[in-house]
């Protein structure tokens, strides 16, 4: 017996179900359980349980089983409550079937129903809580502004009674090939169970035998009697998803894998020639031979210079007009389907490091990730080694079982900082002593102080020997009572910065004046980063530095891949988000503009027996082409409204015709809103507002984009302004609601403003 074809070539359809008998209203992974009826997903003030209100007489939720035979429903709650309001009492269906009614006591209390026997389904079940009323805070509280409709709040539901056993299962439609089976091997192979249903008829197993013991063990189940008919295979796994080994599909013919990874590295900030095997005098094995052993994309554009919105176009194949976020103060919506959420779907376990504060979980970009490590420390980045340690452990986290997992390293943006360099050291004196000591790395400073009345110098010195080099204070200011006032003194110079975050600089000594009008001492936090003032060729040097930093993280992050014997089963992807103007264009950051130095990026993609080696693609691609390409290597459907195509044929020296590309960038963030469009080697660039342009460049003749060809080639400019404008209008009305603003509190914004996004 032999193995035949891919079971998902086989399969008319496919789904995933995975036993999720209980609900956190306070965990974001949660959230897609919950329907309407509910409010957003909240948190106590004293760091307690996360909890969603029930905002209607009715609030709809779902739970996947396989199991069917819980006999009970818990939950904790707490009813709105005001005075003159009568008892608030809840009642339970589950599948159109009551259960219930309970009267819920005044605060947060725990309660049990019983539930009818065969009540439940395999697959997904709709449960409804069904409330005498809901009021809004302003209709029965004198003061209250809250207009929402409150019914109880909910911290969990759970069923309760049976298998605790945590459990999944992969459900395929497929016809059965002739004389097949269903083959498994891995740690476990005897937690797994195939089952069989026809005709809608319940599952029944299908006859079973185990190959040896320990780790060569194999488990086979024979299809024979189903043969020539078209089946639903519920592949499930007993004792959670980590039982799940290899997976074949035996007959008469082929080879199948329904076991794939997905590690996706995303490098913020990474030019498309900042790597060695694209010409870069930096050294980047580790990438380089992920490209000599896989397929670079030497012309890959991002779609705008922006981590937040970048990342959203990625994850979902759709611009920044379509999806919205065109900031990164804004959210991603909930209605976006991300590549996390169709993995997920798809049975992978899903975990995600990021090393920027602005591609944090409440941004939106944690949907669809079970584990999301978005926490940071005072400032909003972590460092390469931190991610990969972090990244490590999400690999420990997943064992066995088949994972997606997003890698995002920010070390190449500013501060241009790079490990193992011997940075100046500050030392901070006040009343009459030292307060402070620290490198000018790029780190935030946070230095508590008490401030006596009146004004109060503090002296800035360095360290030692120095360099002697000037150094930039940003985003200082002193996080207080708000009465407390600081001012820069002898030895600093006020250096406003229009794009990024305000800053003073000095060569040190320097003295920064406090000022405290209270009768009393005021105790006060004293914030800043600082970094010295390099040259832009001191700026390209460091940001190499940065570059070849992440290429040793990766290399340690691959290796580990390896000794996991993960390496075959994983398909690694290598991308940037975007670009950095590394003092091309006047221009040393990003956001600004849309020259190819911001959006011209590195595309990676590695996978040993499955994709071709050594293969460079000069077709212009997007990074909305990503996602459906991943899709379709890794056998999945493609949803509907995806933007961007499949590159699959160019893995294989084919092609798929030519096509534009739309970049754009957006104010507040952006000075002015600009649009661009590639194609046939030229880029038209659009300046809107106040002060229009219009730039037309050859990229083929003149890279840089430094001779304006826009006055001289009218009939061309007209042609690429009326494609680029048509596609704009299209984008936008494919688009949904303008994406909300996050809700950030001062410090989140004195942060953003620190890595140079907010104006």
């Amino acid at each position: 017996m032999r193995s035949v074809g891919d079971l998902s070539g086989h399969a008319r359809s496919a789904r995933v179900v995975v036993e999720t008998p209980r609900v956190r209203f306070g965990e974001p992974a949660d959230r897609v359980r919950l329907g309407p009826g509910w409010g957003h997903l909240e948190h106590g003030s004293s760091g307690g349980p996360g909890f969603a209100w029930a905002v209607a007489t009715a609030a709809e939720l779902e739970l996947d089983l396989l199991r069917t035979d819980y006999d009970r429903a818990r939950f904790r709650a707490l009813p709105f409550s005001a005075p003159g309001l009568a008892a608030q009492r809840v009642a339970l269906e589950v599948n159109g079937v009551p259960a219930g009614p309970v009267q819920l006591a005044p605060g947060t209390a725990d309660y049990e129903l019983a539930l009818p026997q065969g009540c439940l389904h395999r697959g997904a079940n709709r449960l409804v809580l069904r409330f005498d009323r809901a009021d809004a805070p302003a209709d029965v509280i004198p003061g209250s502004g809250d207009r929402r409709t409150l019914a109880a709040a909910f911290e969990w539901l759970e069923l309760g009674g049976g298998v605790e056993a945590e459990r999944a299962a992969r459900v395929l439609e497929l016809g059965v090939p002739e004389g097949s089976a269903v083959e498994l091997d891995g740690p476990a192979p005897e937690t797994i169970e195939v089952w069989v249903a026809t005709g809608g008829d319940e599952p029944r197993p299908a006859p079973a035998r185990l190959f040896g013991r320990g780790p060569g063990a194999r488990m086979r189940f024979d299809l024979s009697k189903w043969e020539g008919q078209v089946v639903e295979l519920w592949l499930v796994a007993n004792g959670g998803p980590e039982a799940w080994g290899g997976a074949r599909l035996l007959g008469r013919s082929g080879a199948v894998d329904i076991d794939s990874n997905l590690l996706l590295v995303v490098v913020d900030t990474m030019r498309a020639d900042a790597l060695g095997c694209a010409g870069s005098t930096a050294a980047t094995p580790v990438m380089d031979s992920l490209a000599r052993r896989g397929v670079r994309f030497e012309t890959a554009f991002s779609h705008t210079p922006i981590t937040g919105p970048s990342h959203a176009t990625l994850f979902c194949s759709s611009l920044p007009f379509e999806h919205g976020v065109v900031s990164n103060a804004q959210v991603l919506p909930d209605a976006a389907t991300t590549l996390a959420e169709v993995m997920r779907a798809w049975h992978r376990r899903t975990a995600a490091v990021v090393s920027l504060g602005v591609l944090k979980a409440e941004f939106g970009f944690g949907q669809g990730f079970e584990r999301y490590d978005g926490e940071f420390p005072l400032d909003w980045w972590k460092g390469a080694a931190e991610v990969t340690d972090r990244a490590l452990d999400a690999l420990d986290e997943v064992g066995g079982e088949p994972f997606f997992l997003w890698v995002h390293y920010s070390d190449p943006h500013e501060p241009y900082a790079p490990p193992g360099l011997d940075y100046p050291r500050v030392k901070v004196r006040g009343g009459g002593g030292t307060l402070a000591t620290f490198p000018v790395d790029g780190r935030t400073v946070s230095i508590p102080l008490s401030v006596p009345p009146g004004r109060t110098t503090l002296r800035f010195e360095v360290d030692g020997a120095g360099s002697g080099r000037r150094i930039g204070f940003f985003d200082l200011r002193l996080v207080d009572s708000g009465r407390l006032a600081v001012r820069p003194g002898e030895g600093f110079w006020e250096d406003p910065d229009r794009v990024g975050p305000s800053k003073i600089s000095s060569a040190l000594p320097a003295s920064l004046v406090l000022s405290n009008p209270d009768p009393r001492s005021v105790s006060a936090d004293l914030r800043f980063y600082a970094k010295e003032i390099l040259s832009v060729e001191e700026s390209r040097q460091r940001y190499a530095g940065e570059v070849e930093h992440v290429d040793r993280e990766l290399g340690r992050l691959l290796d580990a891949l390896r000794s996991r014997g993960l390496e075959e089963r994983t398909l690694v992807v290598v991308v940037g988000d975007h670009g950095e103007g590394l003092g091309q264009h006047h221009l040393l950051g990003h956001i600004v503009q849309v020259y190819d130095s911001l959006l011209r990026v590195p595309l990676i993609l590695s996978w040993p027996g499955k994709l071709p080696a050594g293969v460079t693609v000069a077709e212009p691609v997007g990074l909305e082409d990503v996602k459906p390409t991943l899709l379709e290597l890794l056998h999945l459907p493609r949803p509907d409204g995806l933007r961007g195509r499949s590159l699959a044929p160019l893995l294989a020296g084919g092609g798929v015709g030519p096509r534009p590309l739309v970049a754009a960038t957006f104010r507040p963030e952006a000075p002015a809103d600009l649009e661009a469009l590639v194609e046939g080697g030229y880029k038209l660039i659009l300046t809107r507002g106040d002060r229009p342009a219009v730039e037309l460049y050859d990229l083929r003749r003149d890279p840089g984009e430094v001779d304006n060809l826009a006055e001289g080639s009218p009939k061309l400019v007209a042609r690429m302004r009326a494609e680029l404008e048509r596609r704009v209008a299209e984008a936008r009305a494919r688009g949904t609601t303008p994406a909300e603003s996050a809700a950030l509190d001062d410090e989140d914004l004195a942060r953003m403003r620190a890595l140079g996004y907010v104006r």
